[in-house]
């Protein structure tokens, strides 16, 4: 969201959910048109204390999203497509 508010007005601003699901996993994707990840941070986003806000972030978010994610037999990923971040999160389907 802090990428999407320096981008253009409100009107133009874009954050797309995707959710699809197959018989063992569910995805669920996250894009924006807000100018895609910077190329010297996208293998390091998932990184503790990586952070390119200049605000007082700890850049401690992401990585706790992953741990998560993989605390729960997940996969998420990072990449850029159309100008635009997507954040891709696959976890195993729940059968209780």
């Amino acid at each position: 969201m802090d990428e999407l508010i320096k981008f253009g007005t409100f009107p133009d601003r874009k954050l797309d959910i995707f959710i699809e699901s197959t018989e063992d996993k569910v995805i669920v994707k996250f894009k924006d048109n807000a100018g895609g990840i910077k190329d010297d941070i996208i293998d390091h986003v998932f990184d503790a204390f990586k952070s390119t806000k200049e605000s007082s972030c700890m850049g401690v978010g992401l990585n706790i999203a992953k741990k998560i994610v993989n605390d729960n037999d997940g996969e998420i990923i990072a990449y850029n497509e159309n100008g635009g971040a997507v954040f891709e999160v696959t976890l195993p389907l729940y059968k209780g």
